[in-house]
């Protein structure tokens, strides 16, 4: 099994749906990159040994809360998980490049319980990394049946706000502001703005359901995004009837209360990693196959590196 990152998960001693959430990702993480199966007593022994738990009572209790989110996950996840609830264990249903979405999600997860370890040696690539988890987002948001549109700007999409508006705008049915310079702030790319998400009519007029999206792949950085994209900014540079709803997106997975919470702070939609994954299990198919080649490219050396820190 993979290493226990026994100080992250210790951390949450007085928020028990944090540390289940932690250790289901770690268990996750074993069944899917490591260990064909995993038991429940040996997650009990674990817990013990490494001293997140006093006792092999409190462990149980541990486990019975862990067992019963893994399940909730994977209902969630359907055709998109890499695992099924046996009894009193886990077991694998595939290797992870049989979904590379889910494992990247996964991996950008459990990269953070061990960003600290001595035996890292993976090159951060946070452009590519951010570029990967945005084109996921995007194929994942259009199996629902609505439009999603990219906007986001990247070293591989190098268009501005000010080259993309006009487009944008049409595509909604609505009007672009005609003072642009006294609304674009001079260093802006993309105003937060990563993905737009639509509903359009038969009419192809505007005052459409919309959402704008902005998508925050990397662990420290996510919570600092919260608020974007600027509602205030964006009902300026489009003309929307109404002041438009924001949301973000995350590979994390959270807990009842942590969503709630960060959709607060946001003001808007949250989409957590099982939500976002879900929507492919719900929709019309799979990601594209050139995205899956892309996803498990950069994927294979960082399994690599999680499975030399197993045990």
């Amino acid at each position: 099994m993979l290493e226990l990152p026994a100080a992250p998960v210790a951390s949450f001693l007085h928020d028990t749906a944090s540390r289940t959430n932690a250790l289901c990702d770690w268990i996750e993480g074993c069944v899917a990159f490591v260990d064909p199966e995993l038991g429940q007593e040996e997650v009990k022994d674990a817990l013990v040994s490494e001293h997140v738990v006093t006792s092999s009572d409190a462990a149980q209790n541990v486990v019975r809360d862990v067992w019963e989110e893994l399940s909730r996950r994977n209902r969630m996840l359907g055709a998109a998980s890499l695992y099924r609830m046996r009894d009193r264990k886990i077991e694998s249903t595939g290797t992870w490049t049989r979904s590379p979405g889910y494992a990247f999600c996964l991996y950008l997860s459990l990269e953070n319980f061990y960003r600290t370890s001595k035996r890292r040696k993976i090159k951060s690539e946070y452009s590519v990394q951010g570029r990967l988890f945005e084109s996921l987002a995007y194929e994942s948001l259009n199996s629902w049946g609505w439009s999603a549109e990219k906007v986001g700007w990247s070293p591989r999409h190098a268009v501005r706000l000010r080259e993309l508006l006009p487009g944008l705008a049409a595509t909604l049915g609505e009007d672009g502001a005609t003072d642009l310079d006294f609304h674009i702030p001079t260093c802006a790319n993309d105003g937060g703005l990563d993905l737009v998400l639509h509903r359009s009519f038969p009419d192809g007029w505007g005052a459409r359901p919309v959402l704008l999206l902005q998508c925050a792949s990397g662990w420290s950085t996510w919570e600092g995004k919260l608020g974007t994209p600027h509602p205030n900014l964006w009902d300026k540079l489009v003309r929307f009837p109404w002041p438009p709803m924001t949301g973000i997106i995350i590979p994390f997975a959270l807990t009842k209360k942590g969503l709630y919470q960060v959709s607060e702070v946001q003001a808007g939609v949250v989409i957590d990693r099982l939500r976002l994954l879900s929507a492919l299990h719900r929709g019309s198919g799979g990601i594209s196959r050139s995205l899956q080649r892309e996803l498990s490219a950069w994927l294979r050396p960082r399994i690599a590196w999680l499975k030399g820190l197993s045990t």
